[in-house]
């Protein structure tokens, strides 16, 4: 258990919970109670906190009712959220166009129900994560004065479980904390979390002096020998089946816990117990963990099988067995080699037995990976001088037995090496950067045709150094200005065209922008998305390079805006300010049409991609390819000589920003990409072959899917791709939907550069 209040990166959790439920789908769990008389049944709340564990097609949450005929139940259904009565036919139901299929954090449901509002859509209401879900696929609404659910009849009670029709076997697979009822009153989602100031998330609060009502409960789960015990003071007790002591386990709200990663698990491999137990062997496939760690020292443990294997990968990789890649390191269980890069090395033999307790301690500070024996004791150093990262732990089971995994969410470890940590957020190093909204935010608004000021909405309020806009409604070039050129000076991310005075942006303000009536930025009735980061104002000189520039460098958040003069040097470097190796770098001159020069690290050295332009990576541009903590350098194959030339430099800031690469896989259950926080903005672009540069936000899309795409090298209408199958923004990174060319065809190279909505740390999905 841990001591209150917890600290929590500057400020502090005024609540902080102690344990969830594991509701395992295969032993049928199920808490179950049957009132003993009818309480209101106009007005009621039920919130929970739940974790998904497998991503089962069908996940009952709450249900009451007695036959196939009458029920109300709330449930994932194919990863949305459906709140809904049924007696005979649907009476009313909601079923939310957002899905929710994030596995790796946590989710606050809150379904709040008034029967007796004049206004319809004021009767049903769901909140997650504290904003209210406004979009469905399905919506319709009990009469008013309906009194027909059957939550708070005499009728059986489940969480967990379907009570009747059809899907009476319709099972959660999940974590749940704080399962709370609140009888006769509807309340909103600030009745159980609040907005943490710090971070700008939500999280919970204290419920306790809620006024439950006669059937209210709230379920704490704090009691492994009786996990259905009502804590609300009303006696509600639920009766738990499939449940046993062991499901009383210590990842919460308060400290997520790594588990394995149903995102990357192939099909051929099954999970269960919450994600931490993995069976269906196959030689060639792995699970993986949901934490990825750079830093500190690690400690978890697994039970041995027969074939099984055991380690850390930096590249998930579902396809492969555990220690086949060259940034793979793992042990064999069964006979105790060491594994990497295909080969294996005696290590461990004859120290192992199927069944024994199998410690993995990773230390990400020295770089270097070590396992224990089932009594404790330190087998050696397997690996050493491991610097490429983050590092997931993966896993291989073996033959038909399941292997069991213990992060620490499920009691003390059986010996922990001193100095080495359980796998909880709460363990994390703090942020650097707590509240990305304090240096990114995406801010959509309507053009009027004449003046305004656009006030950023994000936790935080910053002075934009670099405003990026693009009109959703119409055809629209990408207008981009920033402090460093001054207000009124536009270029565009579409176009080769020089530099302009355009009324777009005419100040940069405490809290956003002001705009005139040019229709780049303000024209009326058309709704513009305006991306916009801190930088340092208009700059100061620079003299690292071999030309002078000026800079505008947040160092903080690893970004700089650079102008300078082009020279007539065959190659030259020019100073960025930044103290950190860029990943990626933007150049356009200015005095001439050029095109837009693009560097990014994990292209071939030396290439460009051109940012107006949907070709693939070209060759020339940077010249001597030097890209240090002071310097970029350009060639002789730059665009033109004697002329202004503006560059936007970003370096990764971990938790906040993140600049690399992945490879499609062609499939609907498309590639994982970690980032290591939750993404605000993702920018993505093949380079192997002709495709659009593509922007995904959270502000277009604050919820999953996210299907809103801009095109920075287009004038084009925002698309909106309208299936279930895009990319979701998870707590972790984001998770590609389809298959198409722009984003996931099948072993094509593609990079990305993304900014947080929130580190892992403090992470939770909407």
């Amino acid at each position: 258990m841990f001591t209150f209040p917890v600290a929590h990166f500057g400020g502090e959790l005024s609540f902080t919970i102690d344990q969830s439920i594991r509701f395992n789908e295969d032993d049928s769990a199920h808490l179950d109670r049957t009132p003993s008389s009818a309480s209101n049944r106009n007005t009621f709340t039920f919130s929970a906190w739940i974790k998904r564990g497998r991503l089962t097609s069908h996940g009952n949450i709450l249900s009451a009712g007695s036959n196939s005929n009458d029920f109300t139940f709330l449930s994932f259904i194919n990863d949305k959220i459906h709140f809904a009565d049924w007696n005979g036919s649907y009476a009313w139901q909601l079923v939310s166009t957002a899905v929710f299929r994030d596995p790796g954090a946590w989710y606050n449901i809150v379904a709040k129900y008034d029967d007796t509002q004049s206004t319809a859509s004021d009767r049903v209401e769901i909140y997650v994560n504290g904003s209210k879900i406004t979009a469905y696929d399905t919506e319709s609404y009990p009469s008013q004065n309906y009194g027909n659910t059957e939550i708070n009849s005499t009728d059986e009670h489940t969480i967990g479980k379907q009570t009747a029709g059809s899907g009476a076997n319709d099972l959660l697979d999940a974590y749940m904390a704080e399962i709370v009822l609140v009888d006769g009153t509807a309340l909103d989602a600030s009745s159980f979390g609040e907005t943490n100031s710090d971070t700008g998330q939500w999280v919970p609060i204290d419920v306790s002096g809620l006024t439950f009502g006669t059937n209210g409960f709230h379920l704490k789960g704090q009691d492994s020998s009786a996990l259905g015990d009502d804590s609300s003071g009303n006696g509600n007790d639920f009766t738990s089946s499939g449940l046993t002591a062991a499901d009383s386990v210590l990842d919460s709200p308060t400290s997520n816990h790594c588990t394995l990663n149903p995102l990357i698990t192939p099909a051929t491999m099954t999970l269960t117990d919450g994600n931490l137990a993995l069976s269906g062997y196959a030689g060639v496939s792995s699970a993986y963990g949901t934490f990825g760690l750079s830093s500190g020292k690690w400690f978890w443990q697994m039970v041995a099988q027969t074939n099984a294997m055991a380690g850390i990968a930096a590249t998930p990789n579902g396809s492969q067995y555990p220690g086949q890649a060259a940034d793979s390191y793992a042990m064999d269980l069964t006979n105790g080699q060491k594994y990497n890069n295909g080969s294996a090395t005696t290590y461990g033999s004859g120290e192992i037995s199927a069944g024994d307790v199998i410690g993995v301690a990773f230390d990400a500070d020295g770089g270097t990976l070590k396992f224990f024996d089932s009594d404790g004791n330190d087998i050696g150093t397997a690996f050493s001088s491991l610097t490429s990262g983050p590092y997931f732990p993966v896993f291989r089971n073996g033959n038909s037995a399941n292997i069991s995994i213990n992060f620490g969410q499920t009691g003390a470890f059986t010996f922990t090496p001193s100095g080495y940590n359980s796998l909880t957020v709460l363990n994390f190093a703090d942020p650097t950067i707590p509240d990305p909204s304090a240096h990114f935010q995406t801010t959509l608004y309507t053009g009027n045709g004449s003046t305004q000021s656009i006030t950023q909405s994000g936790n935080s309020q910053f002075q934009p150094d670099w405003v990026w806009g693009k009109g959703r409604s119409t055809a629209e070039s990408h207008a981009l200005f920033d402090a460093v050129r001054g207000t009124t000076k536009i270029i565009y991310s579409n176009l080769t065209n020089a530099e302009a005075t355009n009324s777009g942006v005419t100040a940069f303000n405490s809290d956003g922008f002001s705009i005139g009536s040019s229709a780049s930025l303000n024209n009326n009735t058309e709704t513009y998305a305006a991306w916009q980061w801190k930088a340092n104002g208009s700059g100061s000189s620079n003299s690292d390079g071999s030309v002078s520039s000026t800079v505008s460098v947040n160092q903080t958040a690893g970004f700089s805006i650079v102008k300078w003069v082009h020279t007539t040097s065959a190659n030259y470097t020019v100073g960025h300010g930044l103290g950190a190796v860029p990943k990626m770098v933007w150049v356009k001159t200015l005095d001439q049409g050029t095109n837009w020069g693009v560097f990014h690290s994990d292209i071939t050295l030396g290439n460009r991609l051109i940012l107006n332009s949907t070709g693939a990576q070209t060759t020339g541009y940077w010249g001597a390819n030097t890209f240090n903590s002071t310097v970029f350098s350009i060639g002789s194959a730059r665009d033109a000589n004697s002329s202004n030339a503006i560059g936007y430099v970003f370096a990764e800031v971990e938790g906040y920003s993140k600049i690399s690469s992945y490879v499609g896989n062609g499939s609907t259950d498309g590639t994982f990409v970690f980032t290591g926080f939750k993404p605000a903005w993702v920018l993505l672009k093949r380079t192997n072959a002709t495709q659009e540069w593509q922007i995904y936000d959270n502000q277009r899309d604050p919820f999953n899917v996210a299907n809103h795409k801009l095109e920075p090298n287009s004038n084009s209408v925002e698309s909106i791709l309208t299936t279930d199958n895009n990319l979701d923004f998870l707590s972790n990174g984001f998770k590609l939907r389809q298959g198409n060319g722009g984003m996931n065809a099948s072993g094509s190279n593609y990079i990305y550069m993304a900014f947080a909505e929130s580190p892992f740390k403090t992470s939770t999905a909407r």
